[in-house]
């Protein structure tokens, strides 16, 4: 993938498995995404989370049968523990996008929008992007494997897939 350029990120819609979610301008807010390497996880204001978890829980619960939404196990966390013994990240956990204004995008993994956790015998699947008031963030852990380069100057930031393991 080439790197996409992006001048003041103005988030204007986010997607699953590549497919826009044509969320309302209103529930992203007229405000830039902020990208803080120094977060570990992203926020998202309340109203575009709830609809992209909304779309998450219609893949994973409704389409494949194979998750359970569970919000008891991990405090202040929405996980999904799958049904069946444990797998890895496997081709039905989806990804999930943001598209900015001016056409580019960032596609992120399942990896980078799941933190998966077992015990025992029990996989889950814990949604990494939480809920805001205030703010739309990129932290730290959806930031891995993508290069992100701020060009202070010009205003802009670029950013493309990265293989970090090679680089240590």
């Amino acid at each position: 993938m080439v790197p996409r350029h992006v001048k003041n990120p103005q988030l204007e819609d986010l997607g699953v498995n590549g497919k826009k979610l044509r969320i309302d301008r209103r529930r992203l807010g007229n405000q830039q995404l902020l990208v803080d390497s120094g977060s570990t996880d992203s926020l998202m204001l309340n109203g575009a989370h709830e609809k992209l978890v909304s779309k998450l829980d219609s893949i994973l619960i409704t389409a494949t049968g194979d998750f359970k939404k569970d919000v008891v196990t991990f405090e202040d966390q929405i996980c999904y523990k799958r049904m069946r013994k444990p797998q890895g990240f496997t081709a039905n956990i989806p990804s999930v996008n943001y598209y900015f204004k001016g056409g580019a995008h960032l596609d992120l993994p399942p990896q980078n929008v799941f933190e998966q956790k077992l015990k025992r015998d029990t996989e889950w699947f814990c949604f990494n992007i939480a809920p805001d008031q205030q703010v739309n963030l990129l932290g730290a852990y959806q930031q891995a494997d993508f290069k992100f380069i701020f060009d202070i100057k010009k205003n802009k930031l670029q950013f493309g897939p990265e293989n970090c393991a090679q680089n240590s």
